[in-house]
């Protein structure tokens, strides 16, 4: 599975049976149709070979399906599919400068599994690293164009790739070594003369600028090659998808208790503003209730419900305490204690109503009568406001219309 009859590695475009401009919604609908048709339960007869292939079609997918690693892998297509990452380079050059094909290591097909096998996505991956790391180490410092930080100094040994049991501080050492990779090797091989085929200085001058510049090259294609490789196994690494999983869920969990946080904190606002908002009802309640009173007894209206009507009033009879002693037998002291109110009872002078209760109280001020009636009165006390200002001006006036003149004084002076 993953090659062809030959033997050679198979495209993922023809694994896939897809042209290479394919779309991604016909990626898709490919990958569904060979993932179907290759999938273990619906290949008994052949459960491991499906398998396998299975696989294959599953990383196929993986990569194509990714804009970034489908980029690079139209870019090193043909690298791939051959297997080799370097050219034979000049004849004389040191042989020392060969080290693996990364590019057999793109596939799947690179790793079985992600158990503690030798072939498992462990053990092949960490081999290869520290082979990788190896030849930085021995051949860094023999190159005089390499970066400066690798001249003159043994590189120290990068860390491990290490297991599938390995902390999260060691894996996380390990990415962040790689990911800033550049090679400090010569590469060699690629140089395109041989400088001992130079007739003099100045051509063996030229042959070696033109060897730099393909190293240079070199260099830079490894360094992008390896930090490619480096994602691609960071991709499929379980040990960055658990911690990868375990930060969603902390994150998630620290934004709900941030919202329960806010949610608390909104709550005992509002509470806190519901609190001063009674008092200052109850504050403006208070100054309402006496600014009605006080407007009651300028109209004369300081007569409660249920009591009768004076001697002007429909029903003929005197409410005064004299008339209540003659009437009822009792002294006149006696009537006017008792005409006085209960101090345990409330009274709205607006309604002129009594309350036996606090809670009757209350309902009666939410009450569109007393609403009603509280508005009158306001209307009142406004329509009262404006003629205290109109007698106001005018007794300004007519004090300006009596205070004499001062010139007038001075000419009735001279004129007597």
């Amino acid at each position: 599975p993953g090659r062809n009859a030959d033997g050679k590695t198979q495209c993922y475009y023809e694994t896939l049976a897809v042209e290479r401009t394919a779309s991604d919604d016909e990626l898709k609908k490919a990958y569904r149709k060979m993932a179907l048709l290759w999938h273990p339960d619906k290949n008994q007869h052949r459960v491991d070979e499906a398998t396998e292939m299975f696989k294959v079609i599953q990383h196929a997918y993986l990569v194509l399906s990714d804009a970034q690693e489908r980029a690079w892998y139209d870019r090193h297509r043909d690298q791939v599919l051959r297997g080799k990452s370097t050219s034979a380079g000049a004849a004389g050059a040191p042989d020392y400068d060969d080290g693996p094909d990364i590019f057999e290591f793109f596939s799947a097909g690179a790793y079985s599994g992600f158990g503690g096998d030798e072939d498992g996505f462990y053990a092949v991956y960490a081999s290869l690293f520290a082979e990788l790391d190896e030849l930085e180490r021995e051949q860094g410092e023999d190159d005089a164009d390499a970066p400066a930080k690798g001249r003159g100094a043994k590189a120290t040994a990068a860390p491990s790739f290490g297991t599938a049991g390995s902390e999260w501080a060691d894996v996380r050492d390990f990415y962040n070594q790689w990911f800033g990779f550049a090679t400090r090797r010569p590469f060699y091989s690629k140089d395109k003369w041989d400088l001992r085929d130079a007739p003099n200085r100045h051509v063996r001058r030229a042959m070696e600028k033109e060897n730099k510049k393909e190293r240079s090259v070199a260099r830079k294609e490894h360094t992008a090659n390896v930090r490619e490789l480096v994602e691609f196994v960071r991709k499929r690494d379980k040990r960055v998808q658990a911690h990868t999983a375990a930060m969603d869920v902390q994150a998630r969990e620290k934004e709900v208790a941030l919202r329960t946080r806010r949610v608390e904190e909104q709550r005992a606002y509002d509470t806190e503003r519901s609190r001063m908002a009674e008092e200052l009802a109850a504050e403006d309640d208070s100054e309402m209730v006496e600014r009605l009173q006080a407007a009651v007894n300028d109209l004369g209206l300081d007569g409660r419900k249920g009591r009768k009507k004076g001697k002007n009033g429909k029903n003929g009879a005197d409410d005064s305490p004299m008339s209540q002693a003659a009437a009822g037998g009792v002294s006149a002291p006696e009537a006017e204690g008792a005409d006085e109110p209960d101090p345990e009872m409330l009274f709205c002078p607006a309604c002129r109503k009594d309350f036996r209760s606090l809670a009757q109280w209350q309902n009666h001020e939410r009450s569109k009568k007393h609403l009603e009636k509280v508005a009158e009165l306001r209307e009142i006390l406004r329509e009262m406001g404006e003629e205290e200002e109109d007698d106001e001006e005018e007794e300004e006036e007519e004090e300006e219309e009596e205070e004499p003149d001062p010139l007038d004084l001075l000419d009735g002076a001279e004129a007597g």
